[in-house]
């Protein structure tokens, strides 16, 4: 806190009554006046009546029409609330839509209609017993392809007869005395020959089932 000095000088009593001293007191004052005042602006004048000019007023006409979409493009949606029922005489109620009254699910889309996963199920089914019956024909066919039929081994049966006829006709046809080499080998050889038939023979007189591996 600062204290300003004090003027000690004691003015001259002639002095005050001078008409030059109290001249130049009135200036300071009024001149101390305007500069306090000099954050004030003076108001700009009234306007006379004879200043103000009338405009006219511009009358719209109201498109009732563009209201109406207008203010329904801009309204929230309708909420339709849950309307229930007292079913008591108690006056406990509850909701109409799940007391059973009103049929909902009659009126659904999918009302009366397999779902989906009931579908997928029945024909993921289909496709395992098509797979299934597939493998078992398959299965059959492969058993049937390995069993020698009847047409098969009697037809075989006439070709080692037939075979064995010829050897045997061969090996009847040499001489008894097999006095060279060849000849002997020559014997020999036919005579394998007809115990292998006579073997092949035997063995599909004896099994009526044969069965062929691979």
């Amino acid at each position: 806190m600062t204290i300003k000095s004090i003027n000690s000088e004691v003015s001259n009593p002639e002095r005050m009554w001078s008409t030059a001293h109290r001249r130049s007191r009135r200036a300071a004052s009024a001149r101390g006046s305007r500069d306090s005042h000099s954050f004030y602006e003076k108001n700009p004048p009234v306007p006379t009546v004879t200043e103000h000019i009338a405009t006219p007023m511009r009358h719209r006409r109201k498109n009732h029409v563009q209201e109406n979409i207008l203010f329904v493009m801009r309204s929230k949606p309708f909420e339709q609330h849950d309307p229930r029922i007292v079913d008591s005489v108690n006056g406990s109620s509850q909701s109409v839509l799940n007391s059973g009254l009103v049929s909902t699910y009659s009126k659904k889309k999918c009302f009366g209609k397999i779902p989906n996963y009931i579908k997928k199920h029945a024909k993921d089914q289909r496709e395992r017993m098509n797979a299934m019956e597939m493998e078992a024909q398959r299965r059959m066919e492969r058993e049937a392809n390995c069993f020698l039929s009847l047409d098969q081994r009697s037809s075989i049966l006439q070709g080692l007869q037939k075979n064995w006829s010829l050897h045997q006709h061969q090996f009847l046809g040499l001489s008894l005395f097999g006095d060279t080499p060849h000849e002997k080998r020559r014997q020999d050889i036919i005579q394998s020959h007809l115990m292998e038939l006579e073997r092949y023979i035997d063995i599909l007189k004896s099994f009526p089932t044969i069965t062929i591996l691979d």
